[in-house]
């Protein structure tokens, strides 16, 4: 074999394996096989297929393996969107058009492999969450369990960008009254702006925290009632109420000095409550937190009028109506107001949500006409 013929073997060789490469090349950067890609990783559960293959419209959104799992997740649940989403990607490689479209998903070149061969990626469409329904003196924060990274805040409210997807959030909420959270699960898809209404107050009634507070404001009120009874009705035996209660209530104070030469003695023991939470109701409402309640209380009270011997019963129970305000300078509960129907004592029975607020050797409270002071 002389030198030319084995040249032009060499050469032909080289020949083929460039070309057999050239072509090799061309099919793994081919837009057919980024979407082949894409299908399989929807199709049998491998979100992380897709790291290398799926960029975000913008640079602040995060692409990794858990937005991803997000991406995939909202397009095995919604077969109709997995659909049209293949459509459009095999629409753009039969048109052979890698511009921008209106999809969520498009194909798009991103730079050449060597400076020759073309890099085909998946563009996703961000979208912002943007939150509404809170009160204008909430502040709101969202955490996306479905990411690593914190989620930029664009402006009051909104949050993003977020790559498409089915997201795991957390919102909270955080006012004068404390901090709330609501899990949530939303799908961001089709628009650039996902709306997610809040309930502050829903969520506030349902807090604990909260719920608490008001059953010790209740409570202490209770409490003070049986030494409002034993101090001639003096209102500065309460210890939580508001002002705006003074008026409403200054009257039984002059009622008493008109009947107190005729009673020797007046006993109360406060013996505790029943609160129906489901009549709480909280609102907000220019600056203010309030509050509304019911419960069923009970009293046991004697009086013993002059000249007369024995106790007479004045024992009560009662279903108690409050009205309460919240003082952000104190941080506590206040009375507004409230309003005794007298109860047979079963009405709670029908309650389904409820709190006992039981009271252990309940303290016996007295006044006397000739010491005129609330005596235990």
């Amino acid at each position: 074999m002389n030198n030319k013929r084995m040249a032009f073997i060499v050469t032909a060789i080289v020949v083929v394996l460039l070309v057999g490469t050239h072509v090799f090349l061309l099919q793994m950067t081919s837009p057919d096989k980024i979407v082949n890609v894409f299908v399989k990783a929807v199709e049998k559960n491998q979100p992380e297929l897709l790291n290398e293959i799926v960029i975000a419209d913008s640079k602040e959104a995060e692409v990794s393996k858990e937005s991803l799992t997000a991406l995939t997740g909202y397009l095995q649940k919604n077969h109709n969107s997995y659909q049209v989403a293949k459509e459009s990607l095999t629409t753009q490689i039969e048109r052979k058009d890698f511009g921008t479209t209106n999809s969520q998903i498009s194909l798009t070149t991103d730079g050449k492999k060597w400076g020759i061969y073309p890099v085909y990626k998946l563009k996703v469409k961000t979208g912002n969450v943007k939150v509404s329904g809170q009160n204008e003196d909430d502040e709101i924060q969202i955490q996306f369990k479905t990411l690593d990274h914190p989620v930029n805040r664009q402006e009051e409210g909104t949050f993003g960008p977020v790559v498409p997807g089915i997201h795991d959030v957390v919102v909270t909420i955080k006012n004068a009254l404390g901090t709330v959270l609501e899990e949530r699960q939303i799908e961001v898809w089709g628009t650039n702006d996902i709306s997610v209404i809040v309930d502050p107050n829903k969520l506030i009634m349902e807090d604990e925290k909260t719920q608490k507070e008001i059953l010790v404001a209740l409570d202490t009120f209770n409490h003070d009632y049986s030494k409002f009874t034993t101090s001639e009705f003096t209102l500065s035996s309460f210890s939580n109420i508001s002002e705006e209660i003074d008026a409403e209530q200054l009257f039984v104070e002059n009622e008493f000095a008109l009947i107190k030469e005729y009673i020797d003695e007046i006993q109360s023991q406060y013996l505790g409550a029943i609160v129906n939470l489901d009549e709480l109701e909280i609102n907000y409402f220019n600056g203010n937190w309030s509050a509304e309640i019911a419960a069923l209380v009970s009293y046991k009270e004697k009086i013993k009028f002059r000249d007369y011997e024995k106790f007479d019963d004045a024992s009560f129970k009662a279903i108690r109506n409050y009205t309460l305000t919240y003082d952000a300078a104190k941080k506590t509960w206040l009375i507004t107001g409230f309003t005794d129907t007298t109860a047979q004592g079963s009405e709670a029975d029908n309650w389904k949500n409820k709190q006992d607020i039981s009271i252990q050797d309940p303290p016996l409270l007295k006044w006397n006409r000739t010491s005129e002071e609330t005596n235990l």
